[in-house]
């Protein structure tokens, strides 16, 4: 009676482990497959090398499905939980010079009698997940995949590289390996103190807010660490409009120098908007444990300067669109942009002109809903420039939806006739 009773609790007790298990092997296949379509892009791109890729990826892009789980059967079968061990989880590289490539070879031990599971290798973001390799007790060697067993007195060996380009300070990073050892997660970690063997200041040159027609530029300076270095911009990356100036102060007679100043300008002709650009900044000095900048070339010790900017026509509204929100029956509101002229040939005819304003569809058309809008302009004391005001009363007689136009500004510029903006909100009549 009393075996019978335990027999029936094991059973059930089988039954809810098998239940969980098996829906934690399903969050964990689809995991593993996601992860590792996400490996072979991601991690590739972290490192700045997109076409290298994991091995594991391969057999993703090949179509294979990673194998099933244990079960709790499995596991009941062979004792539990497996014991997977790593005697130096964590690795320090201490003081390295920025754009350095740290890598470190893992070794993993499955010291109990219960096969070991890996269902996901999950690589921090920088950090690039070269190979995954098993070797047998006698020393044969073959390449890893989630969900393969590890069986005991096996090793797992797990190669990582850091890729410290653009990173500063202390960097912790590694590998997650999940899977059905103890806490259900090891941790591999590789550590480093990342400096300059540059340094810029500023790191950010800020030009403001320019038109098309202007040439706008900035100094900085870029300063060694070590030694005297020659120094070039890679031009190549840079539109035309962009281009940068460096001069050694102090220079030896090989032309090298400790510190260089630089200047960046821009324009004219560069494009509308927000604009960004990073200046890479490159050396003579090799940097040994840097990746090559180019296929032939070799690494060198680098670094880089962005420049941000606010690019304006000729003439150029303040908004690049106007968003009304929700206009409720006989509610009354209002956008204003600023429209300016940049040109200083055309300012003064500028100001002196009010500019023609109307609305119009989406498409092209006639606004279906313009009788519910005023418009008026406004001129800015001390500038060329105009205040443009679109006012809206909710009418009562739309129906309820969403609304969109464009208003127009005819400025009258030769390269640039009228400005368009786009505007949109939601009319909302009330409940009755």
């Amino acid at each position: 009676m009393l075996a019978a009773t335990m027999e029936k609790a094991r059973t059930k007790q089988r039954g809810d482990l098998d239940a969980l298990w098996h829906e934690r092997s399903a969050t964990a296949a689809v995991a593993a497959r996601a992860l590792l379509a996400w490996t072979a892009l991601a991690c590739g791109a972290c490192d700045g090398r997109a076409g290298e890729q994991p091995a594991a990826a391969d057999s993703a892009r090949a179509g294979a499905e990673p194998k099933t789980a244990l079960t709790a059967d499995d596991l009941v079968a062979h004792g539990g939980l497996a014991r997977l061990e790593c005697a130096q989880p964590t690795i320090d590289f201490g003081e390295v010079f920025e754009g350095a490539q740290l890598e470190h070879t893992f070794e993993l031990h499955n010291a109990g009698d219960v096969d070991a599971l890996v269902v996901k290798l999950k690589p921090g973001c920088s950090c690039s997940l070269v190979e995954a390799t098993l070797v047998a007790p006698d020393g044969a060697r073959s390449e890893y995949a989630e969900n393969d067993p590890i069986p005991p007195e096996h090793r797992l060996l797990v190669r990582v590289r850091v890729d410290t380009r653009e990173r500063r300070g202390r960097v912790p990073k590694g590998v997650t390996l999940y899977g059905n050892m103890e806490g259900n997660a090891i941790e591999l970690e590789i550590l480093a103190d990342v400096k300059p063997y540059l340094t810029v200041e500023p790191e950010r040159v800020l030009l403001g807010r320019f038109s098309t027609l202007e040439t706008r530029s900035a100094p900085f300076l870029v300063e060694g660490r070590v030694e005297p270095f020659a120094l070039e911009a890679r031009a190549a990356a840079l539109p035309e409009h962009v281009s940068v100036e460096l001069e050694p102060l102090e220079p030896d007679a090989d032309g090298r120098a400790l510190r260089w100043t630089g200047r960046v300008r821009v324009g004219p002709g560069a494009e509308r908007g927000p604009r960004s650009w990073r200046v890479e900044l490159l050396t003579d000095r090799p940097h040994p444990d840097a990746v090559a900048h180019e296929a032939g070339e070799p690494a060198v010790h680098g670094t880089g300067v962005w420049v941000v900017a606010q690019v304006v026509g000729p003439v150029d509204a303040s908004e690049a669109a106007l968003a009304f929100g929700i206009v409720r029956e006989g509610q009354a509101t209002s956008r204003t942009v600023r429209v300016e002229s940049f040109d200083p040939d055309f300012g003064p005819q500028f100001e002196l002109e009010e500019p023609f304003v109307y609305l119009r569809g989406p498409e092209g058309g006639p606004f279906e809903h313009e009788s519910a809008f005023r418009l008026s302009a406004r001129p800015v004391e001390g500038a060329a420039a105009w205040d443009v005001e679109a006012f809206v009363e909710g009418p009562s007689d739309a129906a309820a939806g969403p609304f969109r136009g464009v208003l127009v500004v005819e400025v009258g510029h030769p390269e640039v006739y009228d400005l368009a903006i786009p505007f949109s909100g939601i009319f909302q009549p009330l409940r009755r």
